[in-house]
């Protein structure tokens, strides 16, 4: 899709209106406060912050219920999360199941593959069609009147955080602290929809576009591997192996330990290990082994043309059936070809059959 397309399908929405508003707003306050050092370490302290509430809380937690957390603690990182400006905790959660069951297919809210990188990455959220919640695909967390009035009143969380920092550190606080660093936010996170589609490396073979990648992950917490997470979706780590930075996971663990969150797994080693390499590798195995059978049953087929016993003709038609059907099962256009053959094997062996039963 367009960007011009993006913007005809544009209308004067309160959630429009903040979002282009702080994009202006947010310069011109941090130009009035001036720039300082402090300002950038404040800016980058609440970014980060607020990052781990989408990713622990919205992706992790209410979109993948990946571990478990009491009451409060759900509110809390309910509520850190919102101060991100991202929308309320169940439009967001339910939007993203969503994406997840069309990824990159009819129906996903954000796939650049079907509607554009501009689309992806921020236009699904200004227009008309993503404004309502589908309550029913986030109805275990609706049952909750706390989270329900977070997602009512979705602008009282930044609203107070905004309010705090104004109050504390006066226009720095506003236009660092809150504007640079939630427009940062907001186009930091937004690369998981857009860049970690199109950028990195597909360590996973899956039904959509996504790819792993280290610079992502750097800004987002551990969001970047997001090959690893569209492969096995129920894990609160997202980075698997040493190398993949995932501070997230690794606050989670803290948080497990400290008793105030439960269930922080990572997958089984299975799952980790099934790569495209390794499949790559099975599969060659396993065509090699098909191709060897394929050559044992002709030989078979050639020393029974003599005066096989009917029992023995049975068993290589059996064999060679049983041979096609491994073979195509597996849609491998090597094995197909190699399938022909089989399949010519078990007409003959087929009209051997009939001959032998019709007397000729």
């Amino acid at each position: 899709m367009s960007t011009s397309s993006i913007w005809s399908r544009f209308r004067p929405r309160p959630r429009n209106t903040l979002f282009l508003g702080i994009h202006i707003a947010a310069p011109i306050v941090a130009w009035m406060a001036g720039f300082s050092w402090f300002g950038v370490l404040l800016a980058l302290v609440v970014y980060y912050v607020r990052v781990f509430g989408i990713t622990a809380g919205y992706h992790r937690y209410f979109s993948h219920r990946s571990y478990k957390m009491g009451r409060v603690t759900q509110f809390l990182m309910a509520f850190l999360a919102q101060t991100a400006c991202q929308g309320g905790v169940l439009w967001w959660a339910a939007h993203h199941r969503q994406h997840h069951r069309y990824s990159d297919l009819p129906g996903d809210v954000h796939s650049p593959k079907l509607d554009g990188f501009w689309y992806a990455h921020m236009g699904w959220m200004l227009v008309e069609e993503t404004d309502t919640t589908d309550i029913e695909r986030v109805k275990d967390f609706a049952k909750f009147p706390e989270i329900l009035w977070l997602e009512k009143y979705a602008i009282v969380p930044p609203l107070l955080l905004a309010i705090a920092l104004y109050a504390t550190w006066g226009l720095t606080g506003l236009g660092w602290g809150f504007g640079v660093s939630t427009v940062a936010l907001w186009h930091g996170t937004f690369c998981v929809n857009s860049l970690a589609h199109v950028m990195g490396r597909r360590v996973y073979e899956t039904t959509d576009t996504s790819r792993n990648s280290a610079l992502i992950s750097t800004f987002t917490m551990g969001e970047g591997w997001h090959n690893n997470h569209h492969h096995y979706q129920r894990s609160a780590a997202q980075g698997w192996r040493w190398y993949e930075f995932d501070p997230t996971y690794w606050i989670l663990k803290v948080m497990q330990f400290v008793g105030l969150a439960s269930g922080v797994s990572r997958p089984p080693r299975h799952v980790i290990e099934n790569t495209i390499a390794r499949v790559s590798e099975r599969a060659k195995e396993l065509r090699e082994g098909l191709a060897q059978r394929a050559e044992s049953l002709a030989a078979a087929v050639q020393s029974a043309r003599g005066s096989a016993p009917e029992e023995r003709v049975r068993q290589l038609l059996q064999s060679a059936e049983e041979l096609r059907t491994e073979m195509l099962a597996l849609r491998d256009e090597k094995l197909a070809h190699m399938a022909e053959r089989v399949d010519a094997l078990v007409h003959e062996l087929e009209a051997r059959m009939l001959g032998e039963t019709s007397g000729v």
